[in-house]
């Protein structure tokens, strides 16, 4: 999950510091961060990347499509995977739609218009596209677990949270079309009520809904994924709404 990071909090990168030094006085904020980014996608081998987690106490994350570093302070990066730089561009731009998500001031009354990601592309335009992030604090992962193919498909309830059909009337109301309705997909946040806010933290299968388009431009590729993929399905959600609590 991701908030938007400081010129201070981002700084400059060496391989002794790579999240902790803050950009020096007169330094491009910009060009810092792509030196930065430069930086960290070179030290990207198994011997470099070892040092760095074991010295640094960064986390390694490795998914199918990007890999990600997470510092102590929570301060992070994902990097796409593989060579092609304009599937990781496209990749990366569809990571934006959250920051769209969380500004809206219908997605809960805007309340988290200053959380986002921030896209960042190095400087040669040959490498590997990058996203800087700042975990949420105080985020909770929603609980579920995996089996080899993927979510766990298990009768058993406790094996998985599922997401309040009220959190994505939230995101429905706001204008947006959602199909991946599963809980690593999402986290929860206790709000002033004593309840819970749920956000998505993947928006590659979030599309607009038709009240949110504008007609006179074409559909996006996302949304008209996201259609697709609800016709062919005949179910608003994925999984057939397995992972949608109906009842709250």
């Amino acid at each position: 999950m991701f908030s938007s990071i400081s010129l201070c909090s981002l700084g400059s990168l060496c391989a002794s510091s790579i999240f902790s030094r803050c950009a020096t006085p007169g330094t491009n904020y910009f060009q810092t961060v792509k030196n930065q980014l430069s930086d960290l996608i070179q030290l990207k081998n198994p011997t470099k990347v070892k040092h760095l987690t074991d010295s640094y106490n960064v986390k390694h994350l490795t998914g199918a499509n990007r890999d990600t570093y997470i510092s102590p302070t929570g301060k992070g990066f994902k990097i796409g995977k593989g060579v092609d730089s304009v599937k990781d561009a496209e990749m990366e731009r569809r990571s934006q739609r959250l920051n769209d998500i969380y500004s809206n001031p219908k997605f809960y009354g805007g309340k988290y218009a200053n959380v986002g990601s921030l896209q960042l592309v190095t400087e040669d335009g040959r490498q590997k596209v990058a996203t800087s992030f700042q975990l949420i604090k105080d985020a909770i992962p929603l609980q579920f677990k995996k089996s080899e193919n993927g979510l766990g498909v298990s009768n058993v309830p406790e094996t998985y949270e599922k997401v309040p059909q009220s959190a994505l009337d939230e995101l429905i109301k706001a204008g947006y079309n959602l199909w991946d309705v599963k809980p690593d997909n999402f986290v929860k946040i206790k709000n002033e009520q004593g309840s819970w806010d749920y956000l998505p933290i993947d928006a590659k299968l979030i599309g607009l809904t038709a009240d949110a388009r504008d007609e006179s431009q074409p559909m996006s590729p996302r949304t008209e994924q996201v259609d697709q993929l609800q016709n062919e399905a005949k179910s608003r959600f994925a999984f057939g709404g397995k992972y949608v609590d109906k009842l709250v």
